[in-house]
């Protein structure tokens, strides 16, 4: 598999209906992805033939070596499932956190002080779109914070 870029990329809840299409994009752009989800389904499956992209079953490898890791979850109760403080142990020092799930502010200042710890950076961007426009590049995000 070729990877041209030097940042390194996760995309976490990679097998969902917009995860996967944003995965694939990241990857065609030429970013060493590398993907999770939290059930490793038919979509985690086809994204571990993509170029580019490697196929995690377990999230601590995931994230381990990323300059940036990107969430598209469900909801606050899988960020908080997902993002324990032991994973964030597994994060590198200067790695960001974009969370592209739309959840509530008090849980971004709740991860956003989390990462701080760990001299990581969370960034709030929400997406706007359905999964259609996450594969046609159509996407709306909005950087909160």
């Amino acid at each position: 598999k070729q990877m041209s870029q030097s940042i390194r990329v996760a995309i976490i809840g990679a097998g969902g209906a917009m995860g996967f299409p944003i995965a694939k994009n990241i990857a065609a752009a030429g970013y060493c992805t590398s993907v999770w989800n939290r059930t490793y389904n038919e979509r985690m499956e086809e994204l571990s033939r993509v170029e580019n992209i490697t196929a995690e079953k377990i999230i601590e490898t995931a994230v381990e070596n990323a300059d940036v890791i990107l969430s598209i979850l469900a909801h606050d109760a899988a960020m908080d499932c997902v993002f324990t403080s032991g994973l964030l142990q597994k994060i590198q020092p200067n790695a960001v956190h974009v969370c592209c799930s739309t959840i509530a502010a008090a849980t971004a200042v709740k991860f956003t002080e989390m990462h701080a710890k760990h001299q990581q950076q969370y960034v709030s961007c929400p997406v706007f779109g359905r999964p259609d426009a996450a594969a046609g590049k159509r996407l709306i995000a909005v950087r909160a914070g």
